[in-house]
């Protein structure tokens, strides 16, 4: 098993495409077009300043990509990046499924 099976995608799931890694100026850029359509990167999508953003405000699976690969982030066959994590910004927030409905 891999190290961040803790966190993020559990490696059982058969996901599309093959596992990606940023490797250059090009790739972040790739990556930047992605993530700033996203809920879960509010620097990156505009919501929130980066001078006033709090912790909670980055996307915990870039955090992760500085330890080493992360298993949302694929190389689709047509050649294009994907996460597989996706937030659109007009989608509901995700839930927790452990959360019990309080009404």
């Amino acid at each position: 098993m891999n190290s961040n099976d803790d966190e993020g995608l559990e490696l059982h799931v058969s996901l599309p495409g093959e596992q990606w890694q940023p490797s250059s100026g090009n790739d972040a850029d790739a990556l930047h077009a992605i993530c700033e359509d996203c809920q879960r990167d509010r620097t990156l999508n505009g919501t929130v300043a980066f001078c006033e953003a709090e912790p909670e405000d980055y996307c915990e699976i870039i955090g992760r990509s500085y330890r080493g690969p992360v298993n949302e982030w694929r190389r689709m066959p047509d050649g294009s990046i994907k996460c597989m994590a996706f937030l659109p910004m007009d989608a509901p927030a995700p839930r927790c499924n452990g959360t019990l409905e309080l009404f």
